[in-house]
């Protein structure tokens, strides 16, 4: 499953825009000189990659030493081990 980047808000059919802009903000406030995890948890097709896709969008945009975006589908992970090698990784 590919998360898709919108071109612009409009196609933002869940209203996230602002959502994702405070999440950026917070995650790269917060994160500042140590390791942050981020994880979004929903129900299937509660808009769970929509927000992600423009949250990451705007992490993108920001100045790189304020944030690095690693993402990972655990979902495409077969089994347990492959999962614990996918995330060594990473």
């Amino acid at each position: 499953m590919a998360i898709v980047l919108f071109e612009s808000d409009s196609k933002d059919r869940f209203g996230f825009a602002a959502l994702a802009e405070r999440i950026a903000d917070l995650l790269t406030t917060q994160a500042a000189n140590r390791r942050f995890v981020f994880g979004l948890e929903g129900k299937w097709g509660s808009g769970k990659s929509s927000l992600l896709a423009l949250t990451l969008k705007r992490l993108r945009k920001m100045d790189v030493m304020k944030a690095a975006a690693v993402e990972f589908r655990p979902w495409l992970v077969g089994d347990r081990d492959q999962l614990l090698f996918a995330c060594s990784k990473t």
